[in-house]
């Protein structure tokens, strides 16, 4: 906060940031929660997690990222990636690149705010909270917000986001999309590339995975 009182345009755009995630459902003010939960938040331990700014000029979308640093502990208690979960990491960049070389056509899309589709169960909301000064100045009271939703940064988020995406594949094979469900086996992490054979399966492929895919959460 105290180095971004220099430049006021990185500010701007940080302030910016945090004000599409709360717009986006990301993340609520701890006193707009219904009674009950701030209750239940407020009876158990509470940890707090550490933002720091990543810039990318390159983006299209996201020049300015509020990063989530779950990895950073205190005197006073671990970190909370130091107590979660991390999963099996079964991604492939070579097996996405030789499915996308594999057939005639190539097919290529992205899911948007991956992490993000999944959301917090709420017992969870105390070891997920954030303090955020309005207008990041040094010296306001900050203000304590709950994430409501899994973030980049957070160990057990990829581990959690594959095996949801494994249950969509399987959702997709119960409805006869095998074409959907190959092209989600492929995936690394939000990248779906690979490659079909015929045109009429491009079609199909524009034709229902948008839809499909928008149905279970995560839209591309």
């Amino acid at each position: 906060v105290t180095k971004l009182q220099k430049d006021p345009r990185a500010k701007d755009d940080v302030k910016n940031e945090w004000e599409k995630l709360v717009k986006l459902g990301f993340l609520v003010k701890l006193v707009d929660l219904p009674t009950e939960v701030q209750d239940e938040i407020n009876s158990n331990t509470r940890h707090f997690i550490a933002q720091t700014i990543a810039y990318k000029e390159s983006s299209a979308s996201t020049k300015t990222r509020i990063c989530w640093d779950s990895s950073r502990s205190s005197k006073q208690s671990a970190s909370l990636n130091s107590i979660l979960m991390k999963g099996a990491a079964e991604y492939s960049v070579t097996k996405m690149l030789v499915k996308f070389r594999e057939n005639k056509y190539g097919i290529s899309a992205d899911i948007s705010k991956f992490y993000n589709n999944l959301k917090l169960d709420a017992k969870h909301y105390h070891l997920h909270l954030a303090m955020w000064r309005p207008n990041l100045d040094p010296e306001e009271e900050a203000v304590i917000y709950v994430l409501l939703v899994h973030f980049y940064g957070i160990r057990s988020s990829g581990g959690l986001c594959l095996a949801a995406i494994k249950r969509i594949i399987s959702y997709a094979r119960e409805q006869n999309l095998e074409i959907i469900a190959r092209i989600l086996e492929a995936a690394y992490v939000d990248d779906c590339n690979s490659s079909v054979s015929t045109k009429e399966e491009v079609e199909t492929i524009k034709t229902n995975m948008p839809g499909f895919m928008r149905r279970h959460g995560f839209p591309i």
